[in-house]
C-alpha cells in the first residue's frame, strides 16, 4: 500500500511542477517578444508550435525537447528523491546520471517534434 501512496504522491508532484514550469516558461518566452499564448488546450498549443518554429530547429529543439520536457522531469525526480528520504552516497552519480539521460530522451523529442509536425502546423515547418 505505501507503494501505491509513494507513486501516486510521485505523479502528482511531478504534475505540478510540470505545469508550473511550462506555464513560467511561456511567460518568459512572451517577455521575451516570442508569440506564445499561455494555455493548456490543443489550440493554444498549436499556436505555441508555429510561433516556436518560427525561431529555427535548433532553438526549437532546445525549448521544447530540454527547457519544457527535460527540465521538469528532472526537477521532479530531484524533488521526490528529496522529499522521500531516499539518500544514498551515490545520489549526486545518480542525479547526473538521470540527468544525461533526461536530456538525450528530450533532444530526441524536440527533433522527433520538429521532423514530424501536426497537420495544422506542417504548412508553416521549415528547415534551417
Amino acid at each position: 500500500m505505501e507503494f501505491v501512496r509513494d507513486t501516486v504522491l510521485v505523479v502528482l508532484v511531478a504534475l505540478i511542477i510540470s505545469m508550473l514550469w511550462r506555464t513560467l516558461v511561456l511567460a518568459f518566452l512572451r517577455a521575451c517578444g516570442i508569440a506564445v499564448v499561455l494555455g493548456f488546450n490543443k489550440s493554444e498549443r498549436r499556436s505555441n508550435g508555429r510561433a516556436l518554429r518560427s525561431l529555427g530547429k535548433w532553438k526549437y529543439v532546445f525549448i521544447v525537447g530540454f527547457v519544457n520536457s527535460t527540465c521538469p522531469i528532472f526537477a521532479a525526480v530531484t524533488v521526490d528523491e528529496y522529499f522521500m528520504g531516499r539518500h544514498h552516497p551515490a545520489t549526486l552519480g545518480i542525479l547526473v546520471f538521470s540527468f544525461i539521460i533526461w536530456s538525450v530522451a528530450g533532444i530526441w523529442l524536440g527533433l522527433w517534434t520538429w521532423n514530424n509536425p501536426p497537420a495544422s502546423e506542417s504548412a508553416s515547418h521549415t528547415a534551417s
